[in-house]
């Protein structure tokens, strides 16, 4: 099993005003991008994970993994080599208790319900931007999500 440390994490400091913004905000909105590589440094500042998980705003998620592929990138393999399932449920189980509502595929509904039994929302739509539309559509649905 793989496992990815952030150097120097335990040392730093968020930038001016996130820690504010975080406390202000009306919602949280984790985009499609990978756990481990793109979003998980910004988790290791200890400051900003105690300021989302204390945070009353509701943190949507959108799922990075589509029928067990990552769209883009090297998502799924990080995941498979650090012992996560590539699916949505394990999107969900990677963030924990951070995620309030996690927005899925709609190939992925057969993960709907056991992503609702370790209690995060879910909903189930098309979340492949190949257009301005879908883009769209998809920024509706997570705004909507609570």
């Amino acid at each position: 099993m793989t496992n990815v440390f952030f150097e120097g994490a335990e040392k730093a400091k968020p930038a001016p005003g996130v820690i504010e913004a975080i406390k202000e905000a009306e919602r949280i909105i984790i985009c499609p991008s990978n756990p481990i590589l793109s979003i998980a440094p910004i988790l290791s500042i200890s400051a900003i994970r105690k300021a989302l998980e204390t945070s009353e705003a509701p943190i949507v998620g959108v799922s990075p993994i589509v029928g067990g592929r990552a769209i883009k990138g090297p998502a799924d393999r990080i995941m498979a080599s650090m012992g996560f399932e590539v699916s949505p449920y394990g999107v969900a189980k990677f963030y924990g208790n951070l995620l309030k509502h996690l927005v899925i595929d709609e190939v992925d509904l057969e993960h709907e319900k056991s992503i609702q039994k370790i209690g995060v929302r879910v909903t189930v739509t098309n979340t492949l931007m190949k257009s301005v539309g879908d883009a769209i559509s998809l920024a509706r649905v997570v705004m909507e999500a609570e």
